[in-house]
């Protein structure tokens, strides 16, 4: 399922048949490769009210609902330190991703999970040049990741593009938070 599919999803508790919020964006463990929470937005609010939702607390993610047990389930984001400094989908979907010989690969354009336990199965990503970015994105499964970090994902060089050889004399320079971002290049 791509993750980019919930924004916007009801939240519904099982127990009291109600919508107790929409999902307005998602937190990753990136260690472990897997969504660990939900913020939501409060019914009636437009905006994030500051509540979560954790993965292990969802019973189901179907096309138009996550369906939860109670909505006793909910808890406020404020209390709930490992949470809160997680990356984002905003975050993971503005990383550049880089072969490990250094050629750039694109970034990443989403994320498909398994819905029953929100692992990340694949990353899709964007392609270097005006064409590729017109063409379908790239597959690259999740158990193919050298890395992926705050800054950068690491894939397997067979993933670079064609004619993307360096030279060795080359220093690989990876990004700082305040990349330009359009600059395909991976630079310090």
């Amino acid at each position: 399922m791509d993750v980019k599919s919930l924004k916007g999803i009801a939240v519904v508790s099982i127990e009291q048949g109600e919508k107790v919020g929409m999902v307005d964006n998602v937190l990753f463990d990136l260690e472990n490769r897997r969504i660990i929470a939900f913020k939501l937005i409060k019914p009636g609010l437009m905006r994030s009210g500051g509540i979560v939702l954790t993965m292990t607390d969802v019973e189901n993610i179907g096309k138009d609902a996550v369906m939860i047990r109670n909505k006793d389930k909910i808890r406020e984001l404020k209390n709930e330190r490992d949470l809160q400094n997680r990356p984002d989908l905003a975050s993971l979907s503005s990383l550049r991703v880089v072969t490990q010989d250094g050629a750039y690969v694109g970034k990443v354009a989403t994320v498909q999970f398994e819905p029953r336990n929100g692992v990340i199965t694949d990353l899709e990503i964007t392609g270097t040049g005006l064409i590729d970015r017109l063409r379908r994105n790239k597959s690259i499964e999740a158990r193919e990741l050298v890395s992926i970090g705050s800054d950068v994902v690491v894939v397997p060089d067979r993933y670079a593009p064609a004619g993307a050889a360096r030279d060795d004399d080359e220093p690989v320079a990876l990004p700082d938070k305040a990349t330009n971002k359009d600059d395909d290049r991976i630079r310090s």
